[in-house]
Parts: C-alpha cells; structure tokens; sequence
C-alpha cells in the first residue's frame, strides 16, 4: 500500500496551493475591467438600444471585437467612470 504525503514538495496539495497564489492570467485581469454591452446596460439601468444608438453616434465609449461577420461591442470600464463623470452635473 502506498503512503502518500499530505503536504511537502513536490504533493498534489502543494501544487494546488502553489497554483492558487499565483498572478491571474492576463486575460482575467482584462476580463475583469471590460464590460459586455448587456453587462453595461445592468450597469446604468438603460437599454441595449441606447447604448447601441450611442455608440453608433461615436457617443459612448466602446470598442469592437474582431471576429466573425459582427464584431462584438466592449466596454472599458475606466473609460466608462471617465464617461459618467464627463456626463454628471456638478452640484456648485
């Protein structure tokens, strides 16, 4: 019978922890700063239509993804703070 360690070196466990504490991906950390279409619509309570209008009126800071015959539309959210406090009335 084969005795295995729980901890140490080179054990499943100490992989998965190693694994774990490790940066995130780069794809994750953009991931986490970009915004679907749907994902900005929850975001300012409006609908898809207005932001697509926006968008198509240069109005509204998105990009498009390549790919396929239709490019998927993203949002950055830094771009999209910057935006909100461009568009927000100052109350002086």
């Amino acid at each position: 019978m084969r005795q295995y360690l729980l901890f140490g070196p080179g054990t499943l466990a100490h992989r998965a922890i190693k694994k774990a504490t490790q940066p995130a991906p780069l794809a994750d950390k953009v991931a986490a700063k970009v915004l679907t279409v749907s994902e900005a619509c929850d975001y300012l309570n409006i609908a898809p239509a207005t932001i697509y209008r926006m968008i198509k009126r240069k109005q509204f800071p998105a990009f498009r993804l390549t790919g396929g015959l239709a490019g998927d539309w993203r949002i950055n959210i830094e771009d999209l703070e910057r935006w909100l406090q461009s568009k927000s009335i100052s109350g002086n």
